[in-house]
């Protein structure tokens, strides 16, 4: 028959005092008929989430079963199963029970059977192995006495002979002023603060780099400042709120001089009334500018009317004066034609000076009509 079943882990470790007794055993479980796929030939598939029937026989040196158990359990999606030896039931041994089991120098010898079906009927061998060690727990249940050193033991009775036995009362088997320091621990301790070194004024000791303050500096150093700082906010305030017409309280202090404000209770109060002034202004003003604009046009409508009746009268009177200087014209020419006329029949020169008769005999010197 194939081998079928592969041993992982065996004897672990054994369970604590407050659970059942028993040593821990693992073991992977391997499929003895495979699934047979196109393309792979996987002889170790694991048995996964298969009910089995596992057999404990704990033989003592003479081949003598001491203790035999079954115990059923499923394995896991890896084919893994994980129980406790002694926690299970006795089939058969001498021994009463597995806490009877004599856990001594002798060797012991373990074997383990399977039933793949579930049945704790048949086994089937897959493990036939001497224990390498003795679960210490066990073993510790059948000591007595004092034990050796040298046996894993403290060669005492009590605790003060065991810390001297394992010289536990002096590190690396050293007095105290003589234990060694490590390189780490020694510059860990050279960056400690001296508590010689301490300040107990942050003003005076304020230009130290090595000093360090204690809580108390600190805090009178802190008092301090917030006292001054809470002084300068103070008179900034107290500035600020004579400036804004706020009494100590807080209320608003009247403007009697104001007009509009005068009746303000308080800042908002006043911010309001101001608002409300401000909006009827604005309103008055937008008022004034339509009928100013209104006015504005009406007077610019007349205006031009008035220019195109002066342009009118301007062109009639240009019509009449150039009329007139025609008339002018003529009449100064007939006079100047009849001026002409009489001056050459009075013998006037074109100067009006008088131009002598050489005829005549007593006018002929004469300069001018008049002497003439």
């Amino acid at each position: 028959m194939k081998q079928i079943y592969l041993l992982l882990l065996l004897l672990a470790s054994t369970i604590g005092y407050s659970q059942t007794n028993g040593i821990s055993y693992q073991a992977l479980i391997l499929n003895p008929n495979p699934q047979k796929m196109p393309g792979i030939n996987e002889a170790n598939t694991a048995l996964a989430n298969q009910k089995i029937c596992l057999q404990f026989v704990i033989q003592d040196e003479q081949k003598q079963v001491e203790y035999q158990e079954t115990l059923s359990t499923t394995t896991d999606e890896l084919g893994m199963v994980n129980v406790i030896i002694g926690s299970g039931s006795q089939t058969g041994g001498y021994a009463i029970d597995f806490k009877s089991v004599s856990w001594n120098a002798a060797i012991k010898t373990l074997n383990v059977g399977v039933n793949i079906s579930g049945s704790c009927g048949a086994f089937t061998e897959i493990s036939d192995q001497i224990f390498n060690s003795v679960p210490f727990a066990f073993s510790a249940e059948n000591v007595t006495g004092i034990v050796a050193i040298e046996n894993g033991g403290t060669n005492a009775s009590n605790v003060i002979d065991a810390k001297i036995n394992l010289n536990l009362g002096n590190v690396d088997n050293t007095s105290d002023l003589n234990k060694p320091v490590s390189t780490a621990a020694q510059t860990a301790l050279n960056l400690k603060e001296n508590v010689a070194n301490k300040s107990t004024a942050i003003i005076t000791d304020g230009a130290s780099n090595t000093k360090y303050p204690s809580v108390k500096a600190i805090k009178d150093y802190v008092d301090d400042s917030v006292f001054a700082s809470y002084n300068t906010i103070s008179d900034e305030v107290d500035a600020t709120q004579a400036g804004a017409g706020l009494a100590n309280d807080g209320t608003y202090i009247k403007n009697t001089t104001a007009n509009y404000i005068a009746a303000a209770t308080d800042l908002n109060d006043a911010d309001n009334k101001l608002d409300l002034q401000a909006k009827a202004n604005a309103d008055a003003i937008a008022t004034e500018k339509t009928r100013a604009t209104s006015a504005e046009t009406t007077l610019q409508t007349n205006i031009d009317a008035e220019a195109t009746a002066a342009r009118a009268a301007e062109l009639v009177n240009s019509d009449a004066i150039g009329t007139e200087k025609t008339r002018a014209t003529g009449i100064e020419g007939n006079i100047q034609s009849e001026l002409d006329i009489t001056q050459t029949g009075a013998g006037l020169a074109a100067d009006g000076t008088y131009s002598a008769n050489g005829a005549t005999n007593y006018m002929k010197t004469s300069a001018s009509l008049v002497a003439a």
